[in-house]
């Protein structure tokens, strides 16, 4: 049930671990709700789950993400070595056209990066920059056509070749 406003919640059954504490106390919503537990395990009071969230929180607050150059990072960076490596095998194909945008969104699939995209346009023709961002190496490619699409075409084809150089 998703009641939008509640001043009271009652919890009838036991909760298994900390998020069904939080998704429950949750749905008390206005300020100064209550919170009620008729049933609780013994093995796992609501105090407990109480410390795990706040330790869960703590360990949020506290977390740092590994810089790029971190030797922290050594695994990541293996990682992504790893999946560009398996994707090489797209790059190798000749791609022309509307293919080179499918081949260039299955290998940022598989390599887990997102592509980002610009366009501009001017008075005769649209203009798609193309960003791949890895934390190996970052490429930018340029692609311009009458429309929009083609554009954007022209622009992945061009981005494939700067992939397959390095």
């Amino acid at each position: 049930m998703d009641i939008p406003a509640a001043n009271v919640v009652v919890r009838y059954d036991v909760m298994h671990h900390a998020t069904s504490l939080v998704q429950s106390r949750g749905r008390g919503r206005q300020a100064g709700s209550d919170f009620i537990v008729l049933n609780e395990r013994c093995d796992r009071t609501v105090q407990d789950l109480l410390e795990a969230e706040q330790q869960q929180a703590e360990t949020i607050r506290n977390y740092t993400p590994p810089s790029a150059n971190s030797l922290d990072n050594t695994a990541a960076t293996a990682a992504q070595k790893s999946r560009e490596r398996g994707a090489n095998h797209l790059l190798a194909k000749d791609v022309e056209g509307s293919n080179s945008l499918a081949v260039l969104n299955e290998y940022c699939r598989k390599t887990k990066v997102s592509l980002c995209e610009d366009f501009s346009k001017d008075e005769f023709s649209w203009c798609c920059v193309l960003t791949y961002t890895s934390m190996l190496r970052t490429k930018i490619a340029t692609g311009k056509a009458i429309s929009k699409k083609s554009a954007k075409k022209e622009s992945a084809k061009e981005l494939l070749k700067l992939l397959r150089l390095t």
